[in-house]
């Protein structure tokens, strides 16, 4: 069986709560040892989590790969077993639709987005800004992965998250308006 691989996208910046995974991750790996966590993007914190990732003594499980281009995204949410969004603050998330679009079950913060996305049968939602929170969450998506079906979280997300949707229900909200 595939290794267990947590994967972050966004940008480095202090809002995204990096610093809180890092710390919640290493808890993780206390319990187990073989998971991995990937994050994309780049930004002004870089420096500090990557030097955060040497401080706890992670260099072997977490990675960062820079900025992933929208061209690559697929690949990207491909290595996942799950994806994380342990932000401060999130109005709508589009990582963790992008995730979700892929088939990727979420463990996310209530920081303001995703109590809109993730449901009990996407993912968890755990309280933002808590290390033990996100670990609980991280040990209990790494428990439970088997109960999360990739194709009915997929199918999911274009019913909700497609253009064709979005458009259908913008169309009607302006039809409301104008009538």
């Amino acid at each position: 069986p595939k290794e267990f691989c947590f994967c972050a996208l966004g940008n480095l910046r202090k809002i995204k709560g990096y610093d809180i995974l890092l710390s919640a991750f290493r808890e993780v790996v206390k319990e187990y040892p073989s998971c991995k966590l990937i994050i994309g993007g780049d930004g002004e914190e870089a420096e500090a989590l990557h030097a955060l990732r040497d401080e706890l003594i992670l260099t072997k499980s977490v990675s960062f790969l820079g900025r992933v281009s929208l061209e690559k995204r697929y690949q990207f949410y491909q290595m996942a077993s799950a994806f994380v969004c342990s932000s401060h603050v999130e109005t709508f998330s589009i990582a963790t639709i992008e995730a979700l679009a892929c088939g990727i079950p979420v463990v996310a913060t209530k920081c303001g987005g995703p109590e809109d996305i993730v449901t009990d049968s996407n993912g968890y939602l755990v309280e933002k800004g808590s290390i033990a929170a996100l670990a609980e969450g991280m040990i209990k998506m790494i428990e439970n992965r088997a109960c999360f079906d990739s194709n009915q979280i997929r199918h999911a997300a274009y019913l909700r998250y497609s253009e064709d949707y979005v458009v259908k229900q913008q169309m009607a909200c302006y039809k409301r308006m104008v009538l």
